[in-house]
């Protein structure tokens, strides 16, 4: 202990954080993970190294291309630009973020395999995620896919990602933050937009002209039968 006490080093596991301990020298795991909040902190082996991991939610984001970020990102870490898939035939530009946890209970699993949360992040999650998010969009047209379905896309890739990672990771949420087409795409959109509003418009107005219509030979049979 004493030998312990003067070459070990002090550590603490505080909220959402795990802790696992492994041999100096074979990297082999000593003991059970910490998973949850330890008072103080304690004295570990000299002979042990600690491994953390980061139980909280964790995000991973794509957006913008190089010199060029949506303000909406402000100060959060970037993992990539904007990502690009096939939607009806046409290319789509999206910005996206990915939301998930660790799932305590596998944190060995995953240092055995991996040898750590970056590496386990960058082999899995982000390769999973990166293939789902460009699989989907080709399900749907330009329209839809930023319009009155993009809700359900986002659903779709969040439930993929989560079948794919479940032995590892839980509450997969993807977010769909914009979506930019080529030019004239956009401007096809617009047109068909417009072309929509106008057809409302016209059957607003014809409904108008129907109860108008209606209430006028309402009012001639009522002053006819007087």
């Amino acid at each position: 202990f004493f030998l312990t006490f003067l070459l070990g080093t002090w550590v603490s596991n505080d909220v959402g954080r795990a802790t696992l301990f492994v041999d100096s020298i074979n990297r082999q795991i000593v003991g059970d993970p910490i998973t949850s909040p330890v008072g103080g902190p304690f004295l570990k082996s000299p002979f042990v190294d600690s491994v953390e991991f980061d139980l909280r939610q964790q995000e991973l984001l794509y957006a913008g291309v190089p010199g060029n970020v949506p303000e909406w990102v402000g100060n959060r870490k970037i993992d990539g630009g904007q990502v690009t898939a096939q939607v009806g035939g046409a290319a789509a530009n999206m910005d996206v973020t990915v939301n998930y946890q660790l799932r305590p209970d596998r944190l060995v699993d995953i240092y055995s395999q991996y040898g750590s949360q970056e590496a386990f992040e960058i082999q899995v999650v982000k390769d999973q995620a990166l293939s789902t998010i460009r699989q989907i969009p080709s399900n749907y047209t330009t329209g839809e896919f930023r319009g009155s379905k993009k809700g359900e896309a986002e659903d779709r890739m969040s439930t993929v990602i989560q079948d794919r990672l479940a032995n590892y990771v839980t509450g997969v949420a993807v977010s769909i933050q914009d979506v930019r087409y080529s030019a004239d795409i956009e401007t096809r959109l617009q047109e068909v937009e417009q072309a929509k509003q106008e057809a409302e418009k016209a059957r607003a107005a014809q409904e108008r002209q129907r109860v108008e219509n209606a209430t006028a030979k309402e009012k001639a049979e009522t002053d006819n039968a007087i």
